[in-house]
């Protein structure tokens, strides 16, 4: 207010020289007799008071209620925070020797991409979602310590994404090959992360090949191979029944990203059957022995099932494994079957469009960077008040007894809830359990 004051008081006063013919405006050369030194000094300092609040409008997404401004993230602040990643996955480790939170972490990022963004805002009452809890409580935890200072730091949806990154990328090396996933920042949060209310679409765990297909060339835009290679997330973690309904491992080794999953599929020898768990939850079971088994969605990818109308759930194949014929993207299941490598490869890529969704590095207002060079953010700002840990809500509290792990559900949930993820339809698990 006082800048305009003064803006409005210099300009009046240049309006009367120019009309006294004291200051000459057809001249290159201005007289400031009448115009003081200070009032200039003041225009001076105006521009430069009002540039900064200028360039923050502009820097300022409209289209986000959010929208918050983080220092610059430099590839030292990455490695410091994929350390605290790193540790929080090795706090967990249950009876079997895995690690929950690698699932768990793919399947959050995934849920948080489904809609218009990724926006760290997750809907816990939606029964896609379910079992997701434990992974926002831990990373909602993490992300407000006053040792770590992340809240200054990145969006809450930066650092789902980056734990989906690191959580993946555990397990691509643990099968043998390099996820090549890069991380950029500038996701921009909900105004009421981690928590929202929408109910968003997503895949069918019981959908045919066709349906499996559509949602994600429909939602996301992807191919037929990207679609079959971003349901390779399902080699990770496996479902609960009280999570999604379904239950068991898409495979052997629920830490490991690699072609396991692809190699299943299409193995004829394991005996692929239907077997009915209640009235609304139908899997592919083998008949070899094991508790390995697929849901309709993943098994589409293969075989061209077209789930029985007669079958009041529609559920049930027309099909036997032997009877159906191949789906469209079988070819790439035989593909991905044969090579370990280009299943990562293709992951890499159709993962990297799938965490940076409704993002770009192109349109003004919803830019993600790459973090430059340099060694990690030093001078962060003090500990949060209190009312910053308090803003955290409910999701700050433990999940777990002092000195003992949880062991929680690791993947996305499938549609058999009534949604994407929420049945084995979407990455990271099928059932709302540790993937799904």
């Amino acid at each position: 207010v006082c800048i305009a004051c003064v803006l409005e008081q210099t300009w009046s006063c240049f309006r009367r020289k120019v009309a006294s013919k004291q200051v000459d405006i057809s001249r290159t050369s201005v007289k400031m007799s009448g115009l003081g030194r200070y009032q200039v000094l003041a225009v001076v300092l105006a521009v430069l008071c009002l540039l900064p609040a200028h360039l923050d409008a502009q820097s300022t997404s409209t289209d986000s209620p959010h929208r918050r401004h983080f220092p610059r993230l430099t590839q030292g602040d990455i490695t410091e925070i994929s350390e605290i990643i790193n540790n929080l996955i090795e706090s967990n480790v249950i009876e079997d020797g895995t690690h929950p939170y690698i699932a768990g972490f793919v399947r959050l990022i995934f849920h948080d991409c489904v809609g218009v963004s990724c926006d760290g805002c997750v809907n816990l009452e939606y029964g896609p979602n379910a079992g997701l809890a434990p992974y926002i409580d831990v990373l909602n935890r993490t992300y407000y310590k006053p040792e770590h200072k992340l809240f200054k730091r990145m969006s809450q949806a930066d650092l789902w994404a980056l734990a989906g990154i690191i959580a993946a990328g555990r397990g691509a090396a643990k099968g043998g090959e390099p996820l090549s996933t890069v991380f950029r920042y500038g996701r921009i949060d909900c105004s009421t992360s981690p928590d929202t209310n929408a109910e968003d679409v997503y895949p069918n765990a019981n959908g045919g090949a066709r349906e499996t297909l559509d949602y994600w060339k429909d939602y996301f835009g992807f191919t037929y191979p990207e679609t079959t290679a971003l349901l390779g997330a399902h080699s990770l973690g496996r479902c609960h029944r009280n999570a999604s309904g379904f239950d068991g491992p898409w495979t052997t080794d629920k830490d490991s990203l690699d072609n396991a999953y692809f190699r299943d599929i299409a193995n004829a020898e394991l005996g692929w059957r239907q077997e009915k768990l209640d009235s609304s939850h139908v899997q592919w079971v083998q008949s070899v022995g094991t508790d390995n088994m697929m849901l309709n969605s993943d098994m589409a990818l293969f075989k061209d099932l077209r789930p029985d109308t007669e079958d009041p759930a529609g559920q049930f194949s027309h099909c036997t494994y032997a009877q159906c014929g191949y789906s469209p993207s079988a070819a790439h299941v035989l593909a991905y079957a044969k090579d370990n490598a280009l299943f990562v490869r293709q992951f890499s890529s159709v993962f990297q469009k799938m965490i940076e969704h409704g993002y770009t590095t192109r349109a003004a207002g919803r830019d993600l960077y790459e973090p430059v060079p340099g060694e990690a953010y030093e001078g962060m700002p003090r500990a949060p008040k209190r009312e910053v840990w308090e803003r955290a809500g409910p999701r700050a509290r433990p999940y777990a007894p002092e000195g003992g792990v949880m062991e929680v559900e690791e993947g996305p949930r499938t549609a058999g809830e009534g949604g994407r993820g929420g049945g084995g339809g979407g990455p990271g698990g099928g059932g709302g359990d540790d993937m799904n």
